[in-house]
């Protein structure tokens, strides 16, 4: 009966899985649809696999690097190894990004399993593939998915390391997947946080020495270091770079966190953000009440999720700033109902399942969103992608090209005969560039149609020729 109870879940978590890896590549090139910051990330990767220069290029033979680029090595460096590979197409890039999810959902149920056993683990797999901005966010070549896999790989071998007869092992994997996960993303750092706490429970209740901690500390230090010498240059500032980080879109702080704050209160998804949230700072609050013993792998998970949402609380208040905190808080939830419940089952039977019971009904509504009401459900009727290559392949590397503020649209290029100017939240970049648009020394432009008006001094020597999905193709009035 046990073996048989143990193959079931075998069985239901390679199902949950495979069903995970089915929307991980259901279009894959158009859900969702490509846009800005991915297609810079991806331009940065695909220079570094061709010119070996990790940045965007400005003009032709003038890649520039970024230190305000937003997603750090552990993504920009294994992408241009793969499409050293496999190519540079968004099929090979995005192909990549499926694996990261997969990996994610794999990593995420055996530390669930590992922490709290296996019905818990099932449902927190079952919320986790039915999340939807698992795969709106995690499809795109962005950081966030790949932060989160390093992150619960380091959870699951600092939980290895206190079970394991040789614990150093254990803590150096825990410590490097800590730095690359801090390195990946910006809002990744905050975990670095999370650890120090965890270091002092666990020294507190003599799980760990310090000298083993120590360890595990220098080997977090390796890819942080890694990351300083590749991120930044001689030339960068450190109070513009902090300045950066902390204000990205340098608005009145205190303004940007109340807006945001409020902001919470008038959608489902912040609605449903607080109410998770709510939900396992509750269950810290009645444990430390009852004075039961949490696991430090729970406690620095509350810790990162708690700094992750007070950094959403500063940014522009996109919800996929909330991504890792609400994956995190998905991932602890069944076990969080399954306590809070164990409190009213001597009253309340009904309650001794009401964690699978929410679970289900929670992945069922989550279903429902990732097959028809959910961002990356908008992109299965999308054409942009396939639109997009068959334009911009027919271009000729003898015609030169500007792209305005469109970096999304550069990959799809096939040569390098392109000048670029961009405006993100950290300054202009190829201002350079306008130079050349304003007295039409390039053959065309692209940019977006809201951004295209034909009164604009800047395009007066352009006419539109093409409108492809949301981009506008213009060129030049008298032929050079």
């Amino acid at each position: 009966m046990e073996r048989f109870r143990r193959n079931s879940q075998t069985i239901a978590a390679t199902a949950l899985i495979l069903l995970g890896a089915f929307f991980a590549t259901f279009r894959l090139t158009e859900s969702p649809a490509f846009w800005y910051d991915e297609g810079w990330y991806m331009e940065a990767a695909a220079n570094l696999a061709t010119v070996g220069i990790d940045g965007l290029q400005i003009a032709p033979g003038h890649i520039e690097h970024l230190a305000v680029t937003t997603v750090g090595y552990p993504l920009i460096y294994p992408l241009a190894l793969w499409m050293k590979i496999f190519g540079t197409s968004v099929f090979a890039a995005r192909f990549l990004m499926a694996l990261f999810i997969i990996g994610f959902l794999v990593s995420a149920y055996v530390l669930a399993r590992r922490l709290f056993g296996n019905h818990v683990a099932l449902c927190a797999l079952a919320l986790l593939m039915t999340f939807p901005p698992l795969y709106g966010n995690g499809k795109s070549i962005l950081g966030e998915v790949p932060g989160m896999l390093f992150l619960v790989l380091s959870l699951f071998s600092w939980s290895r390391a206190k079970i394991s007869p040789n614990r150093y092992p254990w803590l150096v994997l825990s410590g490097l997947c800590a730095g690359l996960c801090a390195s990946t993303k910006p809002v990744y750092l905050v975990f670095l946080a999370a650890l120090v706490a965890g270091a002092v429970i666990e020294c507190r209740r003599k799980t760990f020495m310090w000298r083993e901690i120590t360890i595990g500390v220098v080997a977090t230090i390796v890819p942080l270091m890694i990351w300083l010498f590749v991120q930044f240059g001689a030339g960068d500032s450190a109070s513009g770079i902090i300045g950066y980080y902390a204000n990205p879109y340098h608005e009145h702080i205190v303004a940007v966190v109340v807006k945001n704050f409020i902001g919470l209160f008038k959608s489902v998804s912040g609605l449903f953000t607080l109410a998770i949230g709510g939900l396992w700072l509750s269950r810290i609050m009645v444990a430390w009440k009852r004075a039961d013993k949490l696991a430090a792998e729970e406690i620095m998970s509350l810790v990162f999720a708690i700094l992750v949402f007070l950094a959403f609380l500063r940014t522009a208040g996109w919800y996929r700033y909330l991504f890792p905190m609400q994956a995190l808080t998905l991932l602890f939830l069944p076990e969080v109902v399954r306590s809070l419940s164990e409190l009213f089952v001597e009253k309340i039977v009904a309650l001794r399942k009401l964690a699978i019971v929410l679970s289900i009904v929670l992945s069922v509504l989550g279903l429902y969103q990732l097959c028809f009401s959910s961002w990356v459900a908008d992109g299965y009727a999308s054409h942009r992608t396939a639109e997009l290559s068959s334009v911009m392949s027919r271009l000729p590397a003898s015609q030169s090209v500007l792209f305005y503020n469109a970096p999304e649209a550069v990959p799809f290029l096939s040569h390098r005969n392109y000048y670029q100017y961009i405006l993100p939240a950290a300054g202009i970049i190829g201002v350079e560039n306008m130079a050349l648009a304003q007295s039409g020394a390039v053959d065309i432009i692209i940019l977006e149609t809201e951004a295209y008006r034909a009164s604009d001094p800047v395009f007066k020597s352009y006419r539109p020729q093409e409108t492809i999905d949301k981009f506008t193709l213009l060129t030049a009035i008298m032929a050079r």
